[in-house]
């Protein structure tokens, strides 16, 4: 018998061979919360029937099934490859030199057309049993990175998937040994090039612009999704009002690069630590009017969006780790 609340839950993850197929999760995750869930809606006749007042039993069908709901989790410095790939769609994967073990994942965007997980969530019910609930065909429509003073860098994944099952078996969860996480302390901001050190917060989202409505006759479920929007890469972040220089890139529209690097405390190897890095080329600032809310010291809220210049890539996330493989 299991735990009988949250306690026992679980949530593992693997690369599908062919979306939509299910494969049983070899990538494992400590996670915070999820609302993955699936809907179904109802096709019901209009049609009129003398002295009928109530919907008829045969007069309505199952329709279209939709899978969506996200996961959140604390970014780990083991496994975290596999998210990040499939967020942004393409990843290449190098020793740095004079590494043994350390692998550096450098993730930037890439047609995810063919990437497909299955994600599977053990829910526990008050009987004592895990029940395995399977989704197929899940794809990341949103990513955010999140960290705030006191807290921990935090993933919140979006999915959208073409079904749920409970007839899979629930897998053994088999977490990485020696994973961390990345906390406040470890985080480094900077604007151009230089160091910003007085953020107390700062979020990056990248939607991918999927098209996830793609139903044709003859089937309930979705075909696979496909781009069919601009990438939008959109963030925040809060700091005390220290002079012009950011108010001004936001008056003067000048675009800068952003970049925001989270570095574990115990290393890989000599040398090599874990650590998980965004980093935008080039960013328009949209708004960061300091205001005046009482005697305390002032702060401003800089809003950034990547741009493309046509040569720089928009996003990288570099994730150095010691896993081989996403």
């Amino acid at each position: 018998m299991a735990i009988r609340s949250g306690l026992a839950a679980q949530i593992g993850i693997a690369a599908e061979s062919t979306w939509g197929t299910y494969v049983a999760p070899d990538h494992w995750y400590e996670f915070n919360e999820e609302d993955l869930a699936l809907s179904i809606e109802r096709v019901e006749s209009a049609g009129l029937r003398a002295g009928n007042r109530v919907l008829r039993t045969d007069r309505w069908a199952a329709g279209q099934k939709r899978v969506e709901g996200s996961v959140t989790m604390e970014v780990p410095t083991k496994a975290f490859g596999l998210i990040a790939k499939h967020a942004l769609g393409a990843v290449s994967i190098t020793t740095p030199s004079g590494a043994t073990n350390a692998r550096l994942h450098a993730h930037t965007l890439g047609d995810p057309y063919g990437l497909g997980m299955t994600v599977q969530v053990g829910r526990p019910d008050t009987a004592g049993t895990v029940q395995p609930f399977s989704y197929t065909g899940a794809k990341i429509s949103e990513l955010t990175l999140s960290n705030s003073v006191d807290e921990i860098l935090l993933a919140e994944i979006g999915f959208v998937a073409q079904n749920e099952s409970t007839s899979e078996s629930l897998a053994t969860a088999s977490y990485p040994t020696g994973n961390q996480i990345f906390n406040w302390t470890q985080g480094v901001i900077s604007i151009a090039g230089s160091t910003v050190g007085v953020v107390s917060d700062f979020e990056v989202t990248i939607n991918n612009g999927l098209k996830d409505d793609r139903y044709f006759l003859g089937a309930s479920t979705m075909s696979e999704p496909i781009i069919a929007d601009m990438t939008s890469i959109e963030g925040t972040m809060t700091v005390e009002f220290d002079g012009l220089t950011n108010y001004n890139r936001f008056v003067s529209g000048t675009e800068a690069a952003v970049s925001a690097t989270w570095t574990a405390a115990t290393e890989i190897e000599s040398g090599f630590s874990p650590y998980v890095q965004v980093s935008i080329d080039n960013a328009r600032f949209d708004g960061a009017t300091p205001n005046v809310g009482g005697p305390d010291v002032l702060t401003h809220e800089l809003s950034f969006k990547a741009v493309y210049d046509g040569s720089n890539g928009p996003i990288t996330i570099n994730y150095q780790t010691d896993d081989t493989a996403s």
